[in-house]
């Protein structure tokens, strides 16, 4: 039977029908129009009014920096935009400027905005959110962009995004960490937004250690936008998604001719957020993941599990491990001097990686 792959699922509002005819079913996929046409010509990324942002913070394993690393070298690819990294990083182990670091692979570096402890800092866990989504709210204070579009460093883009610059409004990911499929709730770690200081100083008065003692970040930024008369439009599940939820149950746009889907894994989301792991850390309360996100990730000790007597490596069973790994290390060697960065210079080896073989790498001298 022939079959047919449509185009992506895009929009420029919350309204339209799908095109052609074999994808009217998908509704609850779709839930926007068809894709506007590529801009063009490409704008010079030098000089665009749009952008991507991704904050990286100075933790103490790097993973926050490592998945920048990727994530930029995979908009260098797959984007005609520009990437501005918020960061509070100034060198690398190896001592490598970050700035030296992320220009080469076509980033700009800003410094990550400074902020005070507040009066009543008592409880360090409310106050360490407090500095931390004050710090996320300075992607709404880049007025040089018209539109932005906020990703977190432990996510991954598969394919091209930039139709996302075409939509009016603000956009989000779903909040669906249970895979449910019909949730309304908009996600604050991948958004589409349009750069304000009348909205950035909005968003930071309302993070407060007493606001965030009773709202997550992302119920903060729903309610900001709700208070505005401003409606986040929600973005289909093949579009963006927690990496836990990738499968068969995201409907996919590739169809048979009588409108059937097409055997196989065709729904892999354009953008995924986490890799997703055994301790699904999202179900606790509050804004903080740690250890979901085992396959975007440098860190072999987790990634291997015993499994009928055998030690194998999860991600590579993982769709995306691969992918990140190499996007990963091709960045990494023209950011990072390995020989000096030992734990990265392993998990690049392929006969570490894939093999579990000569992984015990040496200094160069």
């Amino acid at each position: 039977m022939s079959a047919v792959l449509t185009g992506q699922v895009t929009a420029s509002s919350m309204a339209g029908a799908i095109e052609p005819a074999a994808l009217q079913d998908l509704e609850a996929v779709q839930r926007q129009a068809p894709r506007p046409p590529s801009p063009s010509p490409s704008p010079s990324p030098l000089r665009s009014k749009f952008g991507f942002v991704v904050v990286v913070r100075d933790d103490s394993n790097l993973e926050h920096l490592w998945g920048a690393l990727a994530l930029v070298h995979m908009l260098s690819k797959l984007s005609a935009y520009q990437t501005v990294v918020l960061t509070d990083l100034t060198s690398l182990p190896d001592g490598t400027s970050v700035q030296h670091a992320f220009q080469s692979l076509r980033a700009r570096v800003h410094p990550l905005a400074k902020v005070s402890r507040g009066e009543n800092s008592k409880n360090s866990s409310l106050e360490h959110r407090r500095v931390k989504h004050l710090q996320d709210v300075q992607a709404w204070s880049l007025v040089e962009f018209e539109k932005v579009v906020v990703l977190q460093p432990d996510a991954s883009v598969y394919r091209d995004i930039d139709w996302l610059f075409e939509r009016e409004g603000v956009w989000a990911a779903r909040h669906d960490p249970l895979c449910t499929m019909d949730s309304k709730w908009p996600s604050a770690e991948i958004m589409l937004v349009q750069p304000s200081d009348e909205i950035h100083r909005g968003l930071s008065a309302r993070i407060t250690a007493e606001h965030l003692a009773k709202n997550t970040f992302r119920e903060i930024v729903a309610e900001y936008y709700k208070d505005r008369d401003q409606e986040i439009g929600l973005l289909s599940e093949v579009e963006a998604d927690h990496g836990q939820c990738m499968g068969n149950r995201i409907p996919t746009p590739y169809r048979n001719m009588d409108g059937t889907p097409v055997t196989g894994s065709w729904s892999t989301p354009a953008i995924v957020q986490r890799s997703g792991g055994v301790e699904y850390t999202w179900l606790a309360s509050g804004d903080e993941h740690t250890n979901d996100n085992v396959c975007f990730s440098t860190d072999l000790k987790q990634q291997r599990i015993l499994a009928r007597g055998h030690v194998i490596n999860v991600c590579h069973y993982h769709p995306l491990g691969s992918y990140w790994r190499d996007h990963f290390c091709r960045a990494a060697q023209r950011a990072v001097r390995l020989v000096k960065l030992l734990k990265v210079a392993a998990y690049c080896s392929d006969d570490c990686y894939y093999r579990d073989v000569n992984c015990d790498i040496k200094a160069s001298p």
